[in-house]
């Protein structure tokens, strides 16, 4: 029997290595990168790895790569814009300063429903003027701003407007999803998406919908709205996440921006490899 447990944790062992499982109490196997996010984002522009999936974070990048479906067409260059100093590079995404934002002039066309994820590190009290976008293309339809009045993030979406509000006015999650087949849009720092309050909205018509050419992170086209902060990953998916991957993702994120650990939404093999109190070859436990 000892021998057959053995062998039997020996194989999980080997199917694990090739299939890129990652055993998540082991550290050997804790292992994260941008690749393991929900697939097919149409954006993702991610502060760790921003010059490529494969590539190493470069501190002096002057492209932005989209490592999103919609490919080269989406990266962006950074643009001198405003009276701040200008941004510089963290290990971990981009800070803005209020003189430089990240602008691409291809067309972007919303429509759908879809879902936008972000990671930053702001606090809305520190902009240089009253607001301060992370991302805009369409002032109204298609952008996600900080207010320094009101201390709000919010998303500013056609016909409506969730947004979130803490007291100390500090953010670094926000997930903004429009659901156009029932009206509903939300905006969250956490993983499950709100039914009532600020972050939660409904419309009587179509939420979202337009065209535009030229759009930017950390900026809108026009001086004094610069984004003061920084922009550690934005993700836009053109579909809605399902709530198991909107909790994936967050385990990711945890993992790569902060070194923390979250609970895995699933279990796909549970594998006992304990035999009279001596441990095979993995340890006991869930893959």
């Amino acid at each position: 029997m000892k021998k057959l447990l053995t062998t039997m944790a020996a194989a999980v062992a080997a199917v694990a290595g090739q299939a890129g499982i990652k055993y998540w109490d082991n550290p050997d196997y804790r292992t994260f990168d941008v690749d393991c996010y929900a697939t097919n984002a149409w954006w993702n522009y991610d502060g760790i790895r921003n010059v490529g999936e494969d590539q190493p974070h470069s501190d002096s990048a002057t492209t932005w790569k989209n490592l999103g479906t919609s490919g080269s067409t989406h990266d962006t260059t950074p643009v001198a814009k405003g009276s701040g100093p200008s941004g510089e590079w963290s290990s971990d995404g981009y800070v803005f300063k209020g003189g430089t934002r990240w602008y691409n002039g291809a067309s972007v066309s919303v429509s759908g429903s879809w879902t936008v994820q972000m990671l930053i590190d702001a606090d809305a009290d520190n902009l240089l003027g009253n607001t301060g976008p992370i991302m805009s293309a369409m002032g109204d339809t298609f952008a996600f701003w900080l207010g320094k009045g009101n201390g709000q993030f919010y998303a500013a979406l056609k016909k409506v407007t969730p947004y979130l509000l803490t007291e100390t006015h500090e953010y670094d999650y926000a997930t903004v999803i429009v659901d156009n087949e029932n009206l509903v849009a939300t905006m969250f720092s956490g993983t499950t998406p709100p039914t009532s309050g600020s972050g939660y909205t409904t419309s009587t018509s179509t939420i979202s919908g337009g065209s535009t050419t030229g759009w930017g992170l950390g900026s809108t086209n026009s001086d004094g709205q610069q984004f003061v902060g920084t922009l550690k990953s934005f993700r836009w998916y053109k579909r809605i996440l399902s709530p198991e991957e909107l909790v994936w993702n967050r385990v990711v994120d945890e993992a790569r921006f902060f070194n923390r650990v979250a609970p895995l939404p699933v279990t796909n093999v549970v594998v006992e490899t304990s035999v009279d109190g001596v441990e095979g070859m993995e340890p006991s436990g869930c893959y």
